[in-house]
Order: C-alpha cells, then sequence, then structure tokens
C-alpha cells in the first residue's frame, strides 16, 4: 500500500490518533489501553475505521484491528509492519475468503456470512468465548470468482468446503451462520456428513434452513419485495416483472440500497459509510441473494442451535418463524434455541453477541 503525506511515523502518534478515531465511532473516550469491541466496537464500525486509518496513512489490515483491538496494540503492530518479519496482513472482502478473528491454535468455528457477504460481524464473538476457539470468518469472494463459481448455492459450499478443509483436513467440526450464512453452514454440514466427517456443533442465528424461506406465497423475490415496501412507505415502487427468478431479483434490487444495507448500518449505529462503501455491499447482497434463491434442503441430521431475535418488527412482512422452520424439519433434533432482545438486523451487535456467546460454548462443550 503507498502511503499519503499524512502517514504517521511515530508510535505515540499512531497510539494517540487511533485512540481518537476510536472514540468518535463508539462515542466513548479511550484510553491507549481501551478494547474497541469492549467500549462498543463492531463489525461495522470495524470497517470504518480501517477505512479512517487507511486514509490517515496507518498500513493497516483487517486482522490488525481484529486480533490487537487497542490504540496502543494497533499502534505497535503498525509501526512494526515496516520492519523486517511482518505478518501478511488478512485480505479485506473482495482480495480473500478467510478472516480468522482470533489466532491460535485452538479447535476452530467456521462462521458464514450473512447478504452483504461479510464475516465481520463475528469479530466480537472472538474476545467473548472463554474456551480455547479459533473463530474464522467465511466471506463472499469477489464477483468474478463468485461468477467462475455460478451464482449457485450448492457450489459455493463447495468452494466453500474445500477451504474449511484446507484449515482443518478432519472433524469434528464447528459451524455457524448468521441470517443467510445460516443455509450455508446448514448445506456444508450435511455435505461433511455425507463424507463421514462428524458435526460437533451446527448453530444459526435467526435464519432459516437451506432451501426453506419464510412463508410467502410467491417466494423470496415477494417476500423482499414486501419488506422493501413496509421500510421505503413513501416510495412509489413499480410491481415484480412477475417471473418468480432473477429478474424480480434484479427489480428488487433497485430499490434494495437504503431498503435493507441502510436498515443494517442503522441497526449497527454506524450511519456513515462512503457511496463507494454502499456500493460495493449492494452489489455484494444481490449476487448472496441470487445465490441463497438456488438453496435446495440440505441432508444433515442432528442437533441444531438456533439463536433468534425477540423483535421482528424489521423483518415485517415475511412472516419470520425461523425457529419453527428448523422444529418442523425432519431429520434435525433435537432443536435447542435461545431469543435474544435484538431485532434481526442488530443481531452482530455488541449486545447480542454478549446473550448469544455463553449459550454459543454451552454448546461447544456438550
Amino acid at each position: 500500500m503507498t502511503k499519503n503525506s499524512s502517514a504517521i511515523p511515530d508510535r505515540a502518534e499512531a497510539t494517540e490518533l487511533i485512540a481518537r478515531h476510536m472514540s468518535e465511532l463508539t462515542g466513548t473516550d479511550l484510553v491507549p489501553s481501551d478494547d474497541f469491541f469492549a467500549c462498543g466496537g463492531h463489525s461495522l464500525s470495524a470497517m470504518k475505521l480501517l477505512g479512517r486509518l487507511r486514509r490517515a496513512g496507518l498500513d493497516v489490515g483487517v486482522d490488525t484491528i481484529l486480533t490487537h483491538r487497542t490504540p496502543e496494540a494497533i499502534a505497535a503492530a503498525v509501526t512494526a509492519s515496516d520492519g523486517d518479519g511482518a505478518a501478511p496482513r488478512v485480505q479485506l472482502p473482495g482480495e480473500g475468503v478467510l478472516v480468522d478473528f482470533s489466532g491460535g491454535g485452538g479447535a476452530p468455528i467456521f462462521c458464514f456470512h450473512a447478504v452483504v457477504g461479510l464475516a465481520w460481524s463475528y469479530a466480537p464473538l472472538a474476545g467473548l468465548l472463554e474456551g480455547d476457539y479459533r473463530v474464522i470468518g467465511v466471506q463472499l469472494p469477489d464477483a468474478e470468482t463468485t461468477l467462475s463459481i455460478g451464482l449457485d448455492h450448492d457450489a459455493l459450499c463447495r468452494y466453500y468446503l474445500d477451504l474449511v478443509r484446507q484449515v482443518q483436513p478432519e472433524g469434528p467440526y464447528r459451524l455457524l451462520g448468521y441470517s443467510s450464512g445460516g443455509a450455508l453452514a446448514h448445506t456444508i454440514a450435511g455435505m461433511l456428513q455425507q463424507d463421514g466427517e462428524v458435526i460437533e456443533f451446527l448453530g444459526v442465528i435467526d435464519a432459516y434452513p437451506s432451501g426453506i424461506s419464510p412463508d410467502t406465497p410467491n417466494g423470496l423475490a415477494a417476500a423482499l419485495d414486501t419488506f422493501i415496501r413496509h421500510h421505503k412507505p413513501d416510495e412509489e415502487i413499480p410491481e415484480l416483472p412477475g417471473d418468480g427468478g432473477f429478474g424480480d431479483i434484479l427489480a428488487v434490487l433497485e430499490h434494495f440500497d437504503d431498503a435493507l444495507i441502510g436498515e443494517m448500518i442503522r441497526a449497527a449505529d454506524a450511519p456513515n459509510f462512503s457511496d463507494e462503501e454502499i456500493d460495493a455491499m449492494k452489489d455484494a447482497s444481490g449476487r448472496c441473494f441470487m445465490i441463497h434463491m438456488t438453496a435446495t434442503r440440505s441432508p444433515y441430521t442432528g442437533p441444531v442451535l438456533v439463536l433468534r431475535a425477540g423483535d421482528t418488527t424489521d423483518m415485517a412482512g415475511l412472516n419470520w418463524e425461523p425457529l419453527k422452520a428448523w422444529e418442523d424439519l425432519d431429520g434435525v433434533e433435537p432443536v435447542s434455541s435461545h431469543t435474544v432482545d435484538s431485532a434481526h438486523l442488530a443481531m452482530s451487535s455488541l449486545q447480542a453477541w454478549e446473550s448469544m456467546a455463553p449459550v454459543i460454548e454451552r454448546h461447544l462443550a456438550r
């Protein structure tokens, strides 16, 4: 990365700059030793922090923020990165797929991205689990790679499965997925079982089973159309083409930017993303929705932990009942559940993770 003329040459100055930006993003006056995520930082504000620090001239990577977490530790890592032996930084979405949020050699937990294609929502989990676990996020690859795989759910899952096996060649496996990431985790659990592997843990966060959508008469596109109309009541939105497929999805995405992405940003309390960042998330979401439409029923059998949002108002119009869908699914038992005092779009907040992490840990230890 080429640094600009405002590059910070001194560790103390870097620490002060990082602390100032962290304080602005969290609304908390952080000191150099304060943990960004413990003070209210989350996946989306970490992305914002990354952009600010890079624009200030600091060669910061995703892993630097997520594993070092405090202003003084990040500054030390950044100033050391100019020397020999610096560890390569984890790449951003569109550059790389796996993000290790915790490091170390513990038992991996593979955590699959939701509709914006980012795995950053799992960052707080790494700091809340007390056991020796390695939280690994799985992100959507770049557009060219995604299209080469094909806009096909099972094909993408096989691509992810190969990456999972590179990290962990043999089971038992631990899989977690938020929203549409739950269907990815569910499908990959079935693929692993068909290969003779053991699934030690399958957890889903306010997610439906693979191949099953909310009980909406005309499918996923119609459900999303209902959702968008609810969130944009004053906008005149044309009727869907009615083909029930990609044409309908593309029509929905025309009105998608502040109906869903905007809601997610507001739910995460980080409303100031650039137009370029919004466009990138919108583009990834379009691919994710098209892929999600092709999902088929997973052959997985065994237990599942369903972490569900107690507040469904942000999913109005979708007949949102993911727990019932799991309870009605043949072969998936027992179904354990935990209700979080949160809306669906805020299930990646620190408050939600503080509720979910102990439950996840109990099930991992069984």
